[in-house]
């Protein structure tokens, strides 16, 4: 798997990508109000709950993990039976943190059995992703029985259809996703100002704040500092372990790749040469004789124009929005993550992990890769691979 570090220097041109998948840039929408989003959480089916652990205490076996061609047969088997009137046939996907390698094998056996799935499980790496094929009316219920089953271990868990599960298209956010920075509370640091941003984020980043008012409010502390402190946090930057493989992978596979960020171009051009995204759309930090002057340039990435953003590379690549796949950290991506066909809340804040379907919050960014049914030995490290 490829690992990142700090990627240096700023002011390194963006290169343009050997094979463009995008036609004419596509600029920020229009600002909207405060978008109103229901933050409410999921709850877990306490039915779903007992009948497991009757399950559990019934049988207790492990399933040894398997990948490749014989994966490939074994999911073909599985769907010769058909599905049944009333249902749809879904895929039920476990991925394993650090810490939950150990009792996958054991857990993904009681969760085939709950769902009425006595076969072995799809591995897509040995004891760390599987598949589990199911048909049923309702994908809810039975992600609600395997997160009963999971427990308080480190395993994530998506259910969703199995049909057009590898995306053309993936749109992701930038800070806290594709990065580990948030890159004001950085440029802060210095400053002694670090708190008082902190604070400002997370309560942006939880819904609880309009977006783009506390954007403004955050940059107007800035201002005046010598804009050689943007060089500085820059050399801060850590990349997400996964980024890498996920845009190299996604790449090989033919899909298109944009970082949509409410942060600021000046830290995401230089992210997304590195990583080979084919589109960059980002705020831009005014600056007067190599000052800070403390605004954003019109128009602002808002919440509402993330979703746009998405929806128009789409459309401009004749891509159904069923065929995309969106990734962020905060309420600012919402809308976002609800418009592509799977939009997963990656180590999200808890407001933002309850509305969103879709969720990782144990396993790294390769995470989309398992989702959309790749198996480990199909990873792309090596950006230069990935292109034509």
């Amino acid at each position: 798997m490829c690992s990142g570090t700090a990627l240096g220097s700023i002011e390194k041109a963006v290169q343009p990508m050997r094979r463009p998948r995008f036609g004419n840039w596509v600029g920020t929408g229009r600002q909207d109000a405060q978008i109103a989003i229901d933050l409410h959480a999921v709850g877990v089916d306490h039915d779903a709950a007992e009948y497991v652990g009757e399950l559990q205490r019934q049988r207790r076996f492990a399933a040894r993990g398997r990948s490749g061609d014989d994966q490939d047969r074994r999911l073909a088997a599985s769907r010769i039976a058909g599905v049944r009137p009333g249902r749809m046939e879904l895929v039920l996907t476990l991925i394993a943190g650090a810490g939950g390698r150990r009792r996958l094998s054991g857990i993904v056996v009681t969760i085939a059995e709950a769902l009425g799935r006595g076969s072995e499980p799809l591995w897509l790496a040995s004891e760390e992703a599987c598949d589990v094929v199911f048909d049923a009316p309702d994908p809810t219920k039975a992600e609600q029985t395997a997160r009963a089953v999971i427990d308080d271990a480190p395993i994530d868990t998506l259910v969703q259809p199995v049909a057009g599960r590898r995306k053309r298209l993936l749109v992701a956010d930038f800070e806290s996703t594709i990065i580990e920075n948030e890159m004001l509370d950085e440029l802060a640091e210095p400053l002694g100002l670090r708190p008082r941003i902190a604070e400002i984020t997370r309560s942006a980043m939880n819904g609880e704040i309009d977006f783009t008012a506390a954007l403004e409010a955050r940059v107007a502390l800035l201002k005046g500092v010598n804009a050689r402190l943007l060089e500085n946090a820059a050399e801060r930057i850590r990349l997400t372990p996964g980024a890498r493989t996920l845009v190299a992978t996604m790449r090989r596979g033919g899909a298109a790749t944009a970082l949509v960020s409410g942060g600021f171009a000046v830290f995401a051009d230089p992210v997304a040469a590195a990583l080979g995204f084919d589109r960059v759309i980002a705020n831009h930090l005014d600056r007067v004789r190599g000052k800070l002057a403390g605004t954003v340039r019109r128009a602002i990435v808002t919440p509402e124009s993330k979703r746009e953003t998405l929806l128009a590379l789409a459309k401009e690549s004749g891509i159904p929005p069923a065929e995309t796949i969106a990734v962020g950290d905060g309420a600012n991506d919402l809308p976002m993550l609800a418009a592509a066909g799977i939009g997963i809340a990656f180590r999200a804040k808890p407001s933002v992990a309850g509305a969103a379907r879709w969720r990782l919050d144990h396993a790294d960014l390769t995470g989309l890769l398992y989702a959309q049914g790749y198996r480990k030995d199909e990873f792309v490290c090596d950006l230069h691979l990935a292109k034509d």
